[in-house]
């Protein structure tokens, strides 16, 4: 949990000031708890369940330059993640995309929790859209 803990706090970091990085999720994490009835930490561990990715797509740079009018700079060749820390770190940022500015951040965090948990974020469809994407590209899964 503590590494859950401190890769929120670092994705959620603005300038260097962690301090009050760790006042916004305490206080998102107490509006999640005022609006819904589980544990927060449930609800947060089902978000992240939700949100989390299972492929990812690596771009690696094409070595030749060649004079073509279709040239494409990057290869897009999909990957398993594997590792289990960087499955939560991904799902962290996915869950963090939210646009607002930092005196509302807190609400709108929780409310992106509660909404992730229950199946209804837009950056759960914004996940499933990229992994169908990867998966269209399935021919070099096995790079």
């Amino acid at each position: 949990m503590s590494y859950i803990k401190n890769n929120m706090t670092n994705h959620t970091l603005s300038c260097g000031r962690k301090h009050t990085s760790e006042k916004q999720l305490v206080k998102s994490f107490k509006n999640l708890q005022r609006h819904s009835k589980k544990k927060s930490l449930e609800i947060f561990h089902m978000a992240l369940f939700y949100a989390a990715p299972v492929f990812k797509v690596h771009k690696i740079k094409n070595k030749r330059r060649k004079k073509k009018k279709n040239y494409k700079k990057f290869k897009e060749l999909p990957g398993f993640i594997t590792n289990k820390n960087a499955r939560v770190s991904s799902s962290i940022r996915n869950i963090l995309n939210i646009k607002t500015n930092e005196s509302k951040f807190h609400k709108q965090l929780s409310n992106e929790i509660l909404l992730s948990a229950g199946k209804k974020s837009r950056t759960l469809f914004d996940v499933t859209e990229a992994q169908k994407r990867v998966l269209a590209k399935k021919r070099h899964l096995f790079y």
